[in-house]
Formats: C-alpha cells, sequence, structure tokens
C-alpha cells in the first residue's frame, strides 16, 4: 500500500462519503474523519482509516500527518456556519500540507478560502447543476473540457446520418 495515494477526507457527510468512497474505488489510500460516529462507523470497512475526531484542533491534524498526504479535502460546516472549515483549513496550512481543497458554503466563504492558501474551492450542487443543464440542453454532447470562456474540447455521440462519412463527406 505505500506506493498508494494517499488522501485525507475531513467531513464525511454527503459530498465527503462520496469523494471518500470515489478515492477508495480509485485504489487510493483514504482516511476519512468525522465528529460523528455513525458516520465513521459505516466506512469503516472501505477505508484505510476511518477515525472519529474534531477536525478543528489542531492536535488531531496534526496526528493524521497531514503533511504526508496527497491533498487533503474539506467537507465541513452547514448554511452559514463558516468556523469548522476555516479552522481546519487554517490549521492544515499551518502543519504543511500539499494540497487543499474545500467545499464552498457561500461566495465569501470562497473568497475567504483562496485567501487562505486553498488550491480549489467546490460549490457540488451548483457545479452539478451546471453539468445537468448542459446535459439536458445538448443530449449528444458526451464530455466537454472547457478551455476558456469562448472554447471547449467536446466529444460527441455521432448522429445517424454521419456514419460512414469522412468529414469532407460530411460537410461541417
Amino acid at each position: 500500500m505505500a506506493n498508494k495515494k494517499h488522501f485525507i477526507v475531513l467531513g464525511l457527510g454527503t459530498f465527503g462519503e462520496g469523494l471518500a468512497r470515489r478515492l477508495c474505488e480509485n485504489g487510493c489510500r483514504v482516511t476519512g474523519v468525522d465528529l460523528d460516529r455513525l458516520k465513521v462507523e459505516s466506512l469503516k470497512t472501505e477505508l484505510y482509516e476511518a477515525i472519529v475526531a474534531d477536525v478543528t484542533e489542531r492536535a488531531t491534524l496534526e496526528q493524521l500527518g497531514v503533511v504526508d498526504a496527497e491533498a487533503v479535502f474539506i467537507s465541513l460546516g452547514e448554511g452559514a456556519d463558516m468556523s469548522p472549515s476555516l479552522l481546519a483549513v487554517l490549521h492544515a496550512r499551518e502543519l504543511g500540507a500539499k494540497r487543499l481543497v474545500v467545499k464552498g458554503l457561500s461566495a465569501e466563504h470562497g473568497k475567504i478560502l483562496k485567501t487562505l492558501g486553498v488550491e480549489r474551492v467546490v460549490f457540488p450542487e451548483s457545479e452539478i447543476a451546471v453539468e445537468l443543464a448542459d446535459r439536458a440542453t445538448w443530449p449528444n454532447v458526451l464530455d466537454n473540457l472547457p478551455i476558456d470562456p469562448n472554447y471547449s474540447f467536446v466529444e460527441m455521440a455521432v448522429p445517424e446520418w454521419l456514419v460512414g462519412k469522412s468529414l469532407l463527406e460530411a460537410d461541417v
């Protein structure tokens, strides 16, 4: 297991749990941490480590060895309470975490996180909403990789009338 990527997921709510499970499915070594014993218990057979702890405490993050992880994912706080994620970010940054990816709670929260040096702030609900809207609008688009606001690489399903034709014959 030493050569597997090691990730730490702080907060095992819906987003954190889904992330931790998928990282495990991808063959990564995952340490998941939450204050809720039931959440931790439900994942203990899947994760490399499942720990009940308060990740807003610096000592907890020190014991987790955040400096040795490939990345630390932080999914803490509900509604307007930014303090748990901000404390976890502050301590993880001070302890030398290489990469921090944090679930944002609001635009203001995202700005504060960026100021603290977070590599990426994710807003799962709004990001999925955009993806779903695009898939509903363009059902033939299989994958879309934006390059900038005006250009993207797009993988599309080939319409029946184009099957077997060269680009010249298709006249696209």
